[in-house]
């Protein structure tokens, strides 16, 4: 079997393929079984003048969204399993520079430590601890999109910069060349014999 090179295009489609099968399950998620705004009041107080306080949490649910999030988490939870396949497969690469087996290997393995940690929270917290929830979700979802992005390309950035700074600092070398015009005539040749001397070979 011969191996073919992977071209651009040929990732462009793949990514177009994942984002379809995003659109497949989202588009249906969102029109067939759309959410509804639930509203819980969580803290009421009586002040003067006949005004009352209260604090009111409005959040979006689906009786049927734990199907979706289990058919999210199974699909994404492959796509890990088969990046990891991935960088299985290619951690012999022998040039330093295209070897990232290690990098995605360290993406994937925060990624999924950090999902195993604060997706189980995300559910358990309960709806009126809604602060708390907010705060868990946006670290979740900042550390481990910061660490993918640095892990991936900040070791390209750098060598990037020492290719950079080694053709900068590279000293400059200049060819000399000097004319010499050769007789290929046989005449001008000087053929010299073992046991002989210059001059015994002109004779």
């Amino acid at each position: 079997m011969i191996a073919e090179p992977i071209k651009d295009h040929h990732l462009f489609i793949v990514v177009g393929i994942l984002l379809i099968i995003d659109f497949i399950i989202l588009i249906p998620w969102t029109t067939v079984f759309p959410f509804s705004s639930e509203k819980q009041i969580k803290m009421m107080d009586t002040l003067d003048n006949n005004l009352i306080d209260a604090e009111v949490i409005v959040y979006c649910h689906n009786t049927k969204q734990v199907y979706w999030f289990i058919t999210m988490y199974v699909y994404k939870g492959l796509l890990l399993a088969f990046g990891t396949f991935l960088a299985w497969e290619t951690r012999n690469v022998t040039v330093e520079e295209l070897n990232d087996s290690r990098n995605i290997g360290a993406c994937i393995y925060s990624v999924v430590v950090v999902c195993l940690i604060g997706v189980p929270l995300q559910h358990i917290l309960p709806t009126d601890q809604i602060n708390p929830a907010y705060v868990l979700e946006t670290c979740i979802l900042l550390f481990s999109t910061t660490t993918c992005a640095c892990v991936i390309f900040l070791p390209k950035i750098h060598n990037r910069n020492k290719v950079r700074e080694r053709m900068l600092t590279k000293p400059a070398t200049a060819l000399s060349t000097q004319n010499c015009a050769c007789s290929g005539h046989p005449s001008n040749l000087n053929v010299v014999l073992p046991g002989t001397s210059m001059d015994s070979s002109h004779m």
